[in-house]
């Protein structure tokens, strides 16, 4: 009994440690959750959100007094996106998602907490005016006049009142799961925008508008882009429908605009690159030391050129080999040439370069 007694102790310490590990919750990875897996849309009439250009400043004044924690902006402007594609497009007729769905959507794990108080009812977003949560959901566009709207967005409430014995609704509504328990986001710049003009549903001016399939694109690589790349993305797209020549800007300005370090902007700008969202045009003939290095010019692409695996674009791989080009141009036109890039392209679109290779 005597030599039981150590072996018992230990087998009873080792199960109440078992007991205490399956006590605990099991972490939730995030899901693979994409927008085809919850809805269907027409690519021609269904893809394309305006986004007011105000937004921008006003998410990243957030963050710049505190009210949005370090690099929440990011994810504030990707909620709101998609949000604005929800709402827009009355998607809620074909499923109503959940707070975990969105989350997911947004790359989080259902039950990340430390966004909720940017997306919950009276969260940031409904406090500055951004959002209003409400139960009534659009649940039809109509895009010509029919019962007394033009693109307007028939709610619950308004269909409700209208067809109050129409049984089809009732049955959508229930086959939905749409009930009094649910709520969504309603984007208040549809209809009023913060310099009281009225909304983007009447006037689309000063607006960015991006395709719901780059915000997809940036999710399903979320290890190389998520929501910061398209973030940097969408801002880009921002900036080159501002400026009639092309936005051009350097890491250093990117960093300070974006309130990025300039470490995290070379990341993502190169990962943007790499998959063909964005190129750089370079505004320097060729390298030369003596010369003012101009910022290079930042142009975005549409979805349709985006690559699904990262592709190679111009850099030089150390400083010896960026001091060796400039004093040998016509050895670095040859290695450039490497890249596939013909002559003519060239001189069309310029020499993508990195933060290493310019002096600012």
């Amino acid at each position: 009994m005597t030599n039981q007694q150590p072996q018992m102790e230990a087998l009873t310490e080792l199960v109440s440690v078992l007991r205490k590990v399956s006590k605990k919750k099991p972490r939730n990875k995030t899901a693979n959750v994409r927008i085809d897996d919850k809805w269907k849309y027409n690519s021609k009439f269904e893809t394309v959100v305006a986004i007011p250009n105000e937004l921008f400043d006003h998410l990243l004044d957030l963050e710049d007094n505190k009210v949005l924690k370090n690099s929440h902006s990011h994810v504030a402007f990707a909620y709101m996106f998609l949000q604005t594609w929800l709402y827009r497009y009355a998607k809620y007729d074909q499923y109503v998602p959940t707070v975990a769905d969105i989350k997911q959507l947004l790359a989080f794990t259902a039950d990340e907490k430390r966004i909720n108080y940017i997306i919950k009812k009276d969260g940031v977003l409904d406090k500055e005016g951004i959002t209003e949560t409400t139960q009534d959901f659009p649940v039809l566009v109509t895009w010509e006049d029919k019962i007394g709207l033009k693109n307007d967005f028939p709610t619950i409430e308004t269909l409700t009142d209208i067809f109050p014995e129409h049984m089809e609704f009732k049955d959508m509504l229930k086959e939905r799961k749409i009930s009094g328990k649910l709520t969504c986001k309603k984007p208040l710049y549809l209809y009023e925008r913060e310099d009281m003009e009225e909304g983007i549903l009447k006037c689309a001016d000063r607006t960015t508008q991006i395709d719901i399939r780059a915000f997809d694109f940036c999710m399903e690589h979320v290890e190389d882009l998520g929501l910061t790349g398209f973030f940097l993305y969408s801002y880009i797209v921002y900036m080159d429908g501002i400026f009639e020549n092309g936005f051009d800007a350097s890491i250093e300005r990117l960093s300070k605009e974006l309130m990025m370090s300039k470490n995290t902007i070379t990341k993502y700008r190169d990962a943007l690159r790499a998959y063909g969202m964005i190129e750089l045009k370079h505004n320097n003939a060729y390298f030369n030391s003596n010369d003012t290095m101009l910022a290079p010019t930042n142009i975005p692409n549409e979805w349709w050129r985006f690559k699904d695996e990262k592709g190679d674009y111009l850099k030089f791989g150390s400083p010896e080999q960026k001091a060796h080009a400039w004093n040998n141009p016509m050895e670095y036109e040859s290695e450039r040439r490497k890249f596939t890039k013909n002559v003519d392209e060239i001189k069309t679109n310029g020499i993508a370069i990195t933060e290493l290779d310019l002096p600012f």
